[in-house]
């Protein structure tokens, strides 16, 4: 006699499937929204993560071609060093968009929060990029971002 046959698709799967997908921004924005406090020293970190979960929903080909460069936060040693032998580099601008646009070869952003100012090697990076043919942009809050990111992507495609 045949065992009986498990479906194709498990009832686990197919609930799986059906939730409300929620990516790590909006998450992260959800948790936050449940508890404030987390934004105190974290200024910076929720202004990209809302450019990040804008870009998700709202120009989901321009944010499939998007990634951050995790250069700050807290890390121990043994991990800041596996880091840098992997190629991490100090000052390296915080979203890099990989799309040529206007005559340029990608945009990256470097957001700041608050009074917080470009550092020496973040200065350094900007303007090596730009003469390499980057836009390079400092966004002092999430909306100044977003905008930029729209006029960049609105450029003509091949310059």
């Amino acid at each position: 006699m045949v065992g009986k046959r498990r479906p194709a698709r498990s009832k686990a799967l197919k609930r799986l499937e059906e939730r409300e997908f929620l990516s790590p921004h909006a998450i992260a924005l959800r948790l936050l929204e449940k508890n404030p406090d987390l934004i105190k020293g974290n200024g910076e970190h929720y202004d990209q993560v809302r450019v990040l979960d804008w870009l998700e929903r709202n120009m989901k080909d321009v944010y499939r071609y998007t990634h951050a460069t995790p250069n700050g936060g807290l890390r121990s040693k043994i991990t800041a060093i596996k880091m840098v032998a992997e190629g991490q580099k100090k000052g390296y601008p915080d979203l890099s968009i990989d799309l040529a646009r206007g005559g340029y070869h990608g945009m990256r952003i470097e957001m700041k929060h608050g009074f917080n100012r470009l550092t020496t090697e973040q200065i350094d990076w900007m303007s090596r990029l730009s003469d390499a043919g980057y836009y390079c942009f400092e966004a002092r809050s999430p909306e100044e971002a977003i905008e930029a990111i729209k006029e960049y992507v609105s450029l003509d495609e091949w310059g």
